[in-house]
């Protein structure tokens, strides 16, 4: 078992989507043709402006610059926002009224891969739409008369105006960061500064420098360095993000974090008390003490899987969601998506408004991260099919659909899903004890062993 990995493609809701339809190198010469087709398709649906960013990277620095040069030959006017996320794109996407945006960046779970994030009117593309590019990049491009224009956007500043009006701190804090080296980690510091924070940042070199790689959401380890730091810097709080910008996580003084499932329980219970009766849509994979929580409060949750969070938060009006790695879609107070800057500092904040003791909620002794099993050459449908059979764990409360299996049972669960952008199976338990977690574990070995019994499940 291995932390969830992806191939080069591009990324739908949480996850990796596309990824067979891209090549496994991508160079400038494929990213001007891509921004050229990109454009024409936008122009046949009455867009004329295209919103491009990038997480910093040499390489993507190079694929920008090619890019923008195939949108602008098809007569697309580009506005370069540099070095950015993809949360900061989509808030200046409502800045500037411009319908398609480009992110070009990394997964956390691959550095080195290169990722293009395409959204139009705030839906990210999916299968279909890539398929269409890549249809279309056989073809020959036609030419627009006039080349687009190009106008720099800088977008950092209006955003951290925007999160300084929105978020207060009743004191100033010391807050010990770890976020790369990256556009996410000049954010979040400048975001952090503005909402009168001190900030001491760890690995804050260029890439040329072999700068550290940001936190992995799925490996306790890379949060020791920032563990050391708050020891013996005197921090308030440590906040650890993801190099795309989308997850977070923070550490307290005393080593303890507020992981992904701990940070969705503690935003629910201050909607609920604003909103009574909201919705919540949570990752099928959370923990059980999510669901139990939002209930307790007064909110109704919404089971869904990672990469339809987003969709369902559409149809269903909810201004709150998140998966179990940490991506939080908080709509009450901002509309950027899962912006990691924007949750950690309303972390901060409600941390500030709920005092340390309400801040510390127990974590699951007993449970597993989300890990990717490679099915090797079996299909994962065929491994959730059967996992989705009605007789398959007898005594527990299955729920499943095409894109994944939870059973619950009266002490934990398990859940499965197929991965996206790779060949595999991404898998979670929790359970109220080892014993436990080692029955729910088997059960799930041996249905999966009826359709491929040479493989080897690790977990």
């Amino acid at each position: 078992m291995q932390p969830i990995g992806t191939h080069h493609g591009t990324r739908h809701g949480g996850w990796t989507r596309g990824a067979r339809h891209w090549p496994s190198h991508i160079d400038p010469g494929y990213a001007r043709l891509l921004g050229a087709v990109l454009a024409g398709w936008m122009r046949e649906r009455g867009a004329d402006a295209l919103l491009l960013g990038h997480e910093g990277r040499a390489a993507d620095v190079e694929l920008a610059a090619a890019l923008q040069a195939g949108a602008r030959s098809s007569g697309v006017r580009v506005f370069d926002a540099g070095p950015s996320t993809a949360p900061l794109l989509r808030f200046g996407a409502r800045l500037l009224g411009t319908r398609t945006l480009i992110h070009i960046g990394s997964a956390w779970h691959a550095e080195h891969a290169t990722l293009f994030e395409i959204e139009h009117d705030g839906v990210a593309g999916d299968e279909d739409f890539i398929a269409e590019l890549q249809m279309r990049m056989l073809l020959p491009t036609p030419r627009a008369g006039l080349p687009g224009g190009y106008t720099l956007a800088r977008l950092a500043p209006a955003y951290t105006s925007r999160l300084a009006c929105d978020i207060r701190l009743p004191r100033p804090r010391r807050i010990a960061l770890d976020a790369g080296a990256g556009a996410t980690g000049r954010l979040v510091e400048g975001a952090l500064r503005a909402l009168g924070c001190e900030v001491v940042q760890l690995f804050f070199e260029g890439e040329a420098a072999g700068a550290e790689p940001a936190w992995q959401p799925a490996d306790p380890g890379s949060l020791q360095a920032l563990r050391y730091c708050l020891k013996y810097s005197g921090a308030d709080v440590g906040i650890a993000m993801d190099a795309a910008g989308t997850r977070t996580v923070l550490v307290r003084p005393d080593g303890q974090c507020i992981g992904a499932d701990a940070q969705l329980i503690l935003f629910a219970r201050d909607l609920l008390t604003r909103q009574p009766g909201a919705r919540v849509v949570i990752d099928m994979q959370s923990s059980r003490s999510v669901a139990s929580a939002v209930r307790a409060a007064g909110g109704l949750p919404i089971l869904a899987h990672a990469e339809q969070i987003r969709a369902r938060m559409r149809e269903t009006g909810a201004l709150l969601g998140g998966d179990a790695l940490g991506r939080l879609h908080l709509q009450d107070r901002w509309h950027a998506g899962a912006d990691a800057v924007y949750a950690a500092a309303r972390l901060i904040e409600l941390a500030e408004s709920l005092g340390d003791t309400a801040t510390r909620l127990p974590a699951p002794t007993h449970a597993t991260p989300p890990c990717l099993v490679d099915t090797g050459n079996v299909e994962p449908e065929r491994l959730l099919a059967s996992l989705a059979e009605e007789k398959a764990f007898a005594g527990a409360y299955r729920s499943a659909d095409r894109d994944g299996v939870r059973v619950d049972y009266s002490d934990g669960f398990g859940a499965a899903s197929a991965a996206t952008g790779v060949r595999g199976m991404v898998v979670r338990f929790e359970a109220d004890s080892a014993q436990a977690l080692a029955r729910i574990q088997a059960a799930f070995r041996r249905q999966l062993r009826r359709v491929a019994p040479r493989l080897p499940f690790t977990f």
